[in-house]
């Protein structure tokens, strides 16, 4: 008899049912040079807090030893891209520094970095080594996938143009073909995987791998179970992904019902990042249409994407504190987190009741909201007359300072470009 077993990964949808109220948003193209190129530093008290924040300056005004050095070295080539060199130095890290919560922190971001990469022989070694339930779990997530033929891309020679749907709640969905049947994904950068529901994998000839069930995390407390299984044919248009790994999730949990009677947004499958990593991924929201494109080595001089655990976007307050931002296009609405609070000045912090939806259902949570907040995203300045913490149910190395929605781009698109570090964003006229 096959033991079934529980995993546990970060694997998110986020749908803020309060969103459904529109967040009052100001998006404009500003001369981001005429705010200065100056950057102001925030003093951290320690090594560590310092490296959750992505922030290096911490190393030219304290003393650090060289193991320390080399991890700061590591993290660095992290947000560089440079993930075969990083691997390298976190692999070494983990096994002989002295250091056990050195030891600790390289083991979770070679974890990362390997599961990044597909590297499911070497981060089923890692994950052995570490002794929580997280790590067992990508054990068994690295043992259904491993043993499978590795997924390949065939790109066509001309960018590829994909009509898509903004569901009620402006998140948005592209057609595809699995096995040849047509349906419609989600598309949610803030998923680690791609997933599909039962009754669309039944239909489609998606079968799960083995017996093993695992418990998924979601925006909410409540978890939800899932099978690993593999869509043998995904196609975006004239994309042809072969092999691809998903999460194959009960139909029901991911239905959105109004008053738990209603379905209001059923959900095919979600298109996650290990798949939109691969690709130049540019979702025009005003007009419509996704654009996907292989990926071509440019010189970039101005990374501001990078992938630990999250897609993180750099971006900055007005008065040049350096900021680290999820993209979840996957939720409707922006926030912040309890770690922006100490970074900017924010004036008055009010408590209120928020409510939040994910796979599984939606629950409510007690929240903190500040008026007039202005991020520097490239350039543009985003204007949020009153944006609120959102409860995060997953962490991650880097502490983010908040997430931007896709209501940040409803009257423009936004670019991923992973293979070059870049996100780009600009406001549209309707085509």
């Amino acid at each position: 008899m096959n033991r079934r077993k529980l995993i546990y990964i970060a694997f998110i949808f986020l749908l803020p049912l309060s969103a459904c109220s529109s967040q009052k948003l100001v998006v404009e193209k500003i001369d981001a040079s005429a705010l200065g190129a100056g950057k102001r530093a925030i003093q951290y008290d320690s090594f560590w807090e310092a490296m959750q924040n992505a922030e290096f300056d911490y190393l030219r005004t304290n003393p650090v030893d060289d193991e320390h050095k080399k991890f700061a070295e590591g993290l660095k080539l992290v947000i560089a891209g440079e993930l075969s060199s990083a691997e390298a130095i976190f692999s070494r890290l983990s096994q002989s520094s002295s250091d056990s919560l050195l030891r600790k922190h390289a083991q979770e971001i070679l974890r990362d970095l390997q599961f990044f990469q597909s590297k499911w022989e070497e981060l089923q070694e890692t994950a052995s080594s570490l002794d929580s339930a997280e790590a067992h779990n990508l054990k068994l997530l690295a043992a259904a996938f491993g043993p499978h033929e590795r997924e390949s891309y065939a790109f066509p020679e001309t960018p590829v143009t994909l009509p898509t749907k903004l569901n009620l709640t402006g998140n948005p969905l592209i057609e595809v073909d699995v096995n040849g049947r047509k349906k419609w994904f989600w598309i949610d950068t803030g998923a680690k995987l791609s997933a599909i529901a039962s009754d669309v994998a039944r239909e489609c000839g998606v079968r799960a791998i083995g017996d093993d069930k695992g418990k998924a995390q979601t925006a909410t407390t409540k978890e939800i179970e899932f099978q690993t299984a593999i869509i043998n044919e995904l196609r975006l248009g004239a994309l042809t992904i072969k092999n691809h790994p998903v999460l194959l999730l009960n139909e029901e949990d991911l239905r959105f019902k109004f008053l738990g009677l209603f379905t209001f947004i059923k959900i095919d499958g979600v298109l996650g990042w290990h798949a939109i990593q691969n690709m130049q991924l540019t979702i025009d929201y005003k007009n419509k249409r996704t654009i996907i494109t292989k990926p071509q080595k440019r010189h970039t001089s101005n990374r501001n994407l990078f992938w630990l655990g999250y897609p993180i976007v750099r971006l900055r307050s007005e008065d040049g504190v350096a900021l680290n931002f999820g993209f979840d296009t996957g939720s409707n609405r922006s926030s912040i987190s309890e770690n922006l609070l100490g970074k900017i000045a924010v004036g008055e912090i009010k408590r209120t009741n928020d409510k939040v939806g994910g796979a599984g259902g939606f629950e409510k949570y007690e929240s903190h909201a500040i008026r007039n907040l202005r991020l520097i995203v490239n350039d543009y300045r985003l204007h949020f007359s009153k944006i609120k913490t959102a409860q995060r149910r997953h962490t991650t190395f880097i502490k983010q300072d908040g997430l931007l929605g896709s209501n940040v781009a409803k009257n423009g698109r936004v670019t991923f470009d992973y293979f070059n570090g870049r996100f780009e964003f600009e406001l549209l006229g309707r085509e």
